[in-house]
């Protein structure tokens, strides 16, 4: 189940959204209202777009309704290509 919270800033939405994978937290209308100037019910607003951004630079969906946004936070991310440690006293320009 979700956890209400009611950040008072976007500063402090963001850090609430360093949660675990499959964790889930939810603002209120109201909530979402004071930290973006726009209605939640408001489909193609400024607003509904920073809070995407700021679900997608946290690994998180964003679902919303007419009276919550939920943030849930995905899986780690895949990690594709191959991590070459350096060998210790090799050039690689000799």
């Amino acid at each position: 189940m979700p956890e209400l919270i009611t950040p008072d800033s976007v500063e402090a939405l963001s850090a609430a959204l360093n949660l675990t994978a499959g964790h889930a937290i939810y603002i209120s209308a109201g909530d979402f209202k004071k930290l973006t100037g726009d209605e939640i019910t408001e489909f193609a607003s400024e607003g509904r777009l920073m809070m995407g951004n700021l679900s997608a630079r946290a690994n998180c969906t964003i679902e919303t309704t007419g009276c919550t946004a939920v943030f849930t936070k995905n899986p780690a991310r895949p990690v594709s290509g191959v991590v070459v440690e350096a060998t210790p006293g090799y050039n690689a320009a000799n």
